[in-house]
């Protein structure tokens, strides 16, 4: 029995250190074990942190609720899935803003993250981001496997979990991009610089090692993507939108191609209006921006009937509610350009910037939270072709 025991030690060791180095990035990024009260607690209390999970999100919609129903009621929330989340508190007035976006992925979540909100923390208004493929068929079938959300539990990694980061985890370090000795280590100054500059708290490998993540007002940081972009670097993720565009051809997953809008999702958005109505919310809708490039091979391919439908179909249900609606499919109808674009299909904080000035200029509710002519002033100096604001 010692034999066998000493032979399966002997086995197994190989393996033990192999996962060792792994086990150990995880632990010290916080991606491993993570303590969403503790998450929670620093962004109501305004305390800088940079959170962003690599290999495991299942808690993003936990925290985004449990944040939202925590904050005082904030007056405008923004609710869509990862292209809302470049929509940053400092466009509006101080302290009405929270962005829940990632949380919505159809068009039934919705109405399922405002029904678990606590009534007296419902905002006014509502910036609702509906992707295109909400709407298409064949990328959303609106099965009951799509319906089912939940925005309460999450699960922490465990070993086989850690196990699957384990390649992912060595790449890092072979090509650089993870140094060892930065592992653990927090208090790195935000980018705000001079006498305001405060330590930045970062949990998740992707905010320890790739600068990306959730900032406190519930907005995305693109840190380590938009260095390698203002670098011209091919390691950027979608490298002059190829990934997007090998997808449009292949007709991958969101790019699925479509001939006509699904009439199931458009009429499943009237439960989730008829609850904002019933309470009062004004909702603001648009469709988020691809880039110019993305878009065009979208249209020219002629397999995406189903994007110039839309508008048509979805304009006149928000305006029989008394809604707005807003068409940003192509970053130039916000008035910005591919040079702005983070990848085929989000727009940066300063394509969001001028959607947003748009949307103030042709008579928005949210005139009554922003300052179109401070927005402007911003807009005239943005920190690059991407940022407009600092971190904190």
């Amino acid at each position: 029995m010692k034999r066998l025991l000493t032979k399966l030690a002997l086995l197994a060791a190989p393996y033990a250190l192999y996962l060792a180095l792994p086990f150990w990035v995880l632990l010290g990024t916080g991606e491993l074990r993570f303590n969403v009260d503790e998450i929670v607690a620093r962004a109501v209390h305004g305390t800088p942190q940079l959170f962003g999970f690599r290999f495991n999100e299942s808690a993003y919609k936990c925290l985004k609720l449990r944040t939202l129903s925590t904050l005082p009621r904030r007056d405008v929330v923004a609710l869509g899935s990862s292209r809302v989340l470049q929509f940053r508190d400092k466009m509006f007035a101080p302290a009405t803003f929270y962005n829940a976006g990632y949380t919505i992925t159809s068009v039934p979540h919705f109405l399922a993250f405002v029904s678990a909100l606590p009534e007296d923390r419902l905002p006014k208004t509502l910036i609702v981001g509906l992707d295109q493929w909400m709407f298409n068929k064949k990328a959303d079938s609106l099965d009951r496997a799509s319906a089912k959300v939940n925005f309460t539990g999450y699960e922490q990694m465990d070993f086989v979990s850690v196990c699957n980061a384990s390649d992912k985890i060595y790449k890092k370090v072979f090509d650089g991009s993870l140094r060892l000795g930065e592992v653990g280590t927090t208090g790195a100054a935000v980018c705000g610089k001079g006498v305001g500059a405060a330590p930045l708290t970062t949990v998740g490998f992707n905010a320890c090692v790739n600068k990306t993540g959730f900032l406190n007002d519930g907005s995305m940081h693109y840190g380590g993507q938009i260095d390698r972009l203002l670098a011209g670097a091919k390691s950027a993720d979608d490298y002059q939108f190829r990934n997007t565009l090998k997808k449009i051809e292949k007709g991958d997953t969101k790019f699925s191609h479509g001939d006509r809008v699904n009439p199931e999702a458009v009429r499943q958005l009237r439960p989730f209006l008829d609850f904002c109505r019933k309470r009062n919310i004004q909702v603001v809708a648009f469709l988020p921006p691809f880039s110019d490039t993305a878009y065009r091979a979208m249209i020219g391919s002629g397999k995406f009937q189903y994007l110039d439908q839309l508008a048509p179909a979805l304009a006149p249900v928000f305006r029989e509610y008394g809604y707005e609606f807003y068409d940003f499919s192509s970053v130039s109808r916000a008035g910005s350009t591919d040079q702005e674009a983070v990848d085929g299909f989000h727009g940066s904080e300063s394509v969001y910037l001028n959607m947003l000035i748009r949307m103030l200029e042709a008579g928005s509710a949210l005139n009554g939270v922003c300052d179109v002519n401070a927005l402007r002033e911003s807009a005239a100096h943005k920190k690059n072709r991407y940022l407009v604001y600092d971190m904190y």
